[in-house]
């Protein structure tokens, strides 16, 4: 049996939900008062990424079918 490969928008979808989620989970995990620096260095990162995975998506075509 052979599998075809994922197409790319399905694996950049599929990241994109990946990093959404773990934003969610740091997001909850924050404390209430004193954050520590690294969490906050992390939501940005996490931000980014997530901008930039969804810009890609939103300049590609859409899937054909």
């Amino acid at each position: 049996m052979s599998q075809t490969a994922p197409r790319p928008r399905d694996s950049r979808a599929e990241r994109l939900m990946a990093l959404e989620r773990e934003y969610a989970e740091v997001r909850a995990s924050l404390p209430a008062h004193s954050t520590p620096p690294a969490l906050l260095i992390r939501l940005e990162e996490l931000e980014e990424a997530i901008a930039e995975l969804r810009a890609a998506l939103a300049s590609e075509s859409p899937p054909e079918r």
